[in-house]
């Protein structure tokens, strides 16, 4: 897997330990300032853990776990519906080259374009279920 690590650097070394606390909160307020994006997870821990019930972390951790099958998940999905790549393309309004790097590795891919190859994979259940096909698995 692709994890980020932090990039951990002494910015500022102080010698009187009173001052700690007021360098810290100017450095977060500094960076903070640059980029509003970024996340300080001391900041953030107890309304992490508070908000969320234990159903919501199993279903995160189950995602996470779950997360590099994504592309193989579509492609079979495509699959059993007796999609072409291209015909796939067609229907999410992408190139077929996209297709084919969506089904490999999702990893330099949009979440839009994504979000979009699943919906017009539930669509054309629904499709199908109106005009009284089944989706079956390809032998």
């Amino acid at each position: 897997a692709n994890w980020l690590y932090p990039i951990i650097d002494i910015i500022e070394e102080v010698e009187n330990l009173e001052n700690l606390v007021d360098r810290e909160k100017y450095w977060i307020e500094y960076y903070l300032n640059i980029n509003p994006n970024l996340l300080n997870i001391q900041s953030t821990k107890d309304r992490i853990i508070d908000g969320r019930t234990t159903e919501n972390a199993e279903e995160f951790e189950y995602f996470v776990r779950n997360l590099h099958k994504i592309p193989c998940i579509l492609q079979r999905e495509r699959i059993y519906r007796n999609l072409t790549q291209a015909e796939m393309a067609e229907h999410c309004g992408i190139s077929r080259s996209t297709i084919s790097k969506i089904e490999t590795d999702c990893s330099n891919t949009s979440f839009k374009v994504i979000e979009t190859y699943f919906r017009v994979l539930k669509g054309l259940d629904i499709l199908n279920k109106v005009q009284k096909k089944r989706v079956r698995k390809s032998k």
